[in-house]
């Protein structure tokens, strides 16, 4: 001990009679702890921060899988096919992120943000709060232009709306249509994302007013186009080894009914962090991070 406190002794008076140096020291030590916690606070949302929903251990996504594509969106028709046809799946979701020019009024200055299309059940089948309003209806997210509603940020809901507990039946402008708002977020849910901080979600099939830019005809009736993210819940007790056998079941089923756009596919299940793992790489991270 005796040791030590001589040696501390010795150091102090050191850096006492060389300023510049000490000060050099210091401050690369500040920067240095700095980047380091950054990195991991990136890392941290990014790779390793579950989904916050009740038991969010059980929440997996889902991946169609192809040569050269191992981790793959998928089209919608075949998600309706898995949400349709899984028993090992307590409920299946499906969302897609879009452009928009998002105002409450004509007259307001629109914000471009990225949104996202969410089937119907996106926010009860994740288990997802909706404090203020609620969740889309099945009815809802049937018809192309058939409904126009959408379910805000807790943070734009405090933005833009003042945190106004009776928003429900406002009108929110997103590129050019008006949608009349249902509910808003729990504050803890930021969006389906990591570092992406979502305005509004739509029904999906809402989304040739919500997205005009997407211009395919065919976009939730093609096999052959794949914009669908899935997520799914496991059933309680269901391993997802159970739940990858028969996701590799239904693919070989959809491969031999539509052989021109399934053939050769199949499905990958991954838990959550697993798939935000591989979705951002070590190295995509700290890339991201350090730019």
């Amino acid at each position: 001990m005796r040791t030590l406190i001589g040696d501390l002794r010795y150091a102090f008076r050191a850096l006492r009679k060389s300023p510049g140096f000490t000060l050099i020291a210091l401050l690369s030590l500040a920067l240095g702890i700095g980047a380091n916690t950054a990195i991991f606070s990136f890392v941290d949302a990014v790779a390793l921060r579950p989904l916050p929903v009740k038991d969010s251990g059980s929440i997996v996504a889902v991946h169609a899988t192809a040569p050269g594509a191992r981790l793959a969106s998928v089209s919608y028709p075949d998600y309706g096919d898995l949400r349709d046809q899984t028993r090992t799946l307590q409920s299946v979701v499906a969302w897609s992120g879009f452009m928009g020019a998002v105002s409450i009024n004509r007259d307001a200055v629109p914000q471009m943000a990225l949104n996202y299309l969410v089937s119907w059940n996106f926010f009860s089948g994740l288990g997802i709060e909706i404090p203020v309003g609620r969740g889309f209806r099945e009815d809802e997210d049937r018809t192309d232009g058939k409904d126009r509603v959408a379910i805000v940020s807790h943070t734009f809901w405090e933005r833009a709306f003042n945190s106004d507990p009776k928003v429900a039946g406002r009108t929110v402008r997103v590129n050019g249509k008006e949608f009349t708002v249902v509910g808003v977020v729990s504050q803890d849910f930021s969006g389906p994302e990591p570092v992406v901080m979502p305005d509004i979600y739509v029904p999906m099939h809402s989304y040739r007013d919500a997205a005009p830019m997407v211009t395919e005809a065919e976009f939730l009736t093609s096999r052959k186009l794949k914009p669908a993210h899935i997520f799914a819940r496991l059933k309680p007790g269901m391993a997802i080894k159970t739940a990858q056998a028969e996701m590799a079941t239904i693919a070989q089923s959809l491969a031999a009914q539509y052989p021109d756009s399934n053939k050769g596919r199949s499905f990958t299940v991954l838990t959550y962090n697993q798939d935000r793992y591989e979705e951002n790489s070590t190295d995509q991270i700290l890339g991201a991070t350090l730019m």
